[in-house]
């Protein structure tokens, strides 16, 4: 599975629970990870955006994604 990580360059700080957030991105990174696992085109990316004062941590992977069935 290709990891992309999308370069991200500013010298901006913010204060938060690192574990909390290690905690989630991995999370996501897993569920990604899940997704494509038996997929042909198979890779994850991980892109951090800025919007205004707040840091948007953005996963999106090659699945399918969520089945209809599932999205309220």
């Amino acid at each position: 599975i290709e990891l992309r990580i999308k370069p991200y360059n500013t010298k901006k700080t913010f204060q938060c629970r690192p574990t909390q957030i290690l905690q989630i991105l991995v999370n996501l990174l897993n569920n990604a990870h899940d997704a494509v696992t038996k997929l042909n085109e198979r890779w994850v990316e991980l892109e951090i955006m800025e919007k205004g004062s707040e840091l948007i941590f953005n996963v999106t992977d090659s699945g399918n994604g969520i089945p209809d069935s599932v999205v309220q």
